[in-house]
């Protein structure tokens, strides 16, 4: 699925769509109306070789300022992937997973989640949870129906069988995984900090769809983005092509920057998984999710 930009305050019409697929969990929001602030000509050198090193397309990249669940963050963002200005500072490219796949590149950046990292008995036990506050529609409390789609999410991942384990926590902001600005209600889309140094971002996750299934699947794509995982159709957003986003069909991806999962296809093209760059129905993980999440992360 694609990265998408949402503003919190104004998420329903600056969230990103991001693609699903039939039976997938899979959100993708679409690209927000907001014009660049930033081009590839005033991006300071230190952040341009940082994003580039992570996988941004600078051409891409604008400087925002995202808001979610009264939060107000300046970040650099690629569609639903963002780093804040902080997380930047602390990337350390040298510490990037080598590409050693070959020429087919599908799926995975070099930026991803570390495993091994305080791993119990093999697996890294991940904690996710709400932030409390404002959700895009104004409500003070996390919506019940948000709380069940993080459940299905979170259930369907683990039931893969991987060496990462996500566990629901207490509401807060010390949670590896902090979703706020979630709806049910809203208009389709999401966005993920990216990786950092094998973690994952400490900024915010965002989700909202119309109902609580669609979230799930949302979900469950920002959560991949925040692994590291990137749009599956990215050499041509077919998926936005399929629901009329011409916008979106026609931006370009860098073609280069991710290596083929082990088990996968290696197709650019793929509108069969959760990582679709526009939301076309998919709410349940393919077989092509599972075997990138399998491929890198074990089983």
């Amino acid at each position: 699925m694609k990265n998408f930009k949402i503003l919190a305050s104004s998420l329903l019409a600056s969230l990103l769509l991001f693609s699903c697929n039939q039976d997938n969990d899979d959100v993708t929001p679409t690209k927000s109306n907001e014009q660049a602030t930033t081009n590839l000509n005033n991006i300071p050198n230190d952040v341009a070789t940082k994003l580039s090193g992570l996988g941004f397309d600078l051409t891409l990249v604008e400087r925002k300022e995202l808001t979610i669940a009264n939060k107000t963050m300046n970040v650099w963002a690629q569609d639903d992937v963002y780093y804040t200005d902080e997380d930047l500072e602390n990337v350390d490219l040298s510490l990037l997973e080598d590409d050693s796949e070959g020429n087919e590149k599908a799926f995975i950046t070099r930026a991803r989640i570390n495993a091994s990292r305080g791993a119990i008995n093999g697996t890294r036990f991940v904690s996710i949870g709400f932030v409390p506050g404002t959700d895009f529609n104004g409500n003070s409390s996390i919506p019940a129906g948000a709380r069940r789609a993080l459940r299905r999410a979170v259930n369907t991942l683990n039931n893969i069988g991987s060496r990462i384990y996500f566990v629901i926590s207490p509401d807060g902001t010390n949670n590896e995984i902090n979703f706020a600005g979630t709806s049910v209600n809203g208009f389709p889309g999401g966005s993920a900090p990216g990786p950092v140094n094998g973690n994952f971002g400490r900024s915010f996750f965002s989700a909202a769809a119309g109902n609580e299934r669609d979230l799930g699947g949302i979900m469950m794509h920002e959560i991949m983005h925040g692994m590291g995982y990137r749009h599956s159709d990215f050499e041509n957003r077919q998926s936005c092509r399929n629901i009329g986003n011409t916008d979106e069909a026609n931006v370009r991806e860098t073609q280069n920057d991710n290596s083929r999962v082990n088990g996968t296809s290696g197709n650019r093209r793929n509108i069969n998984s959760v990582m679709t760059a526009c939301f076309i129905g998919n709410y349940n993980l393919f077989q092509e999710d599972i075997n990138a999440i399998r491929g890198i992360y074990g089983r």
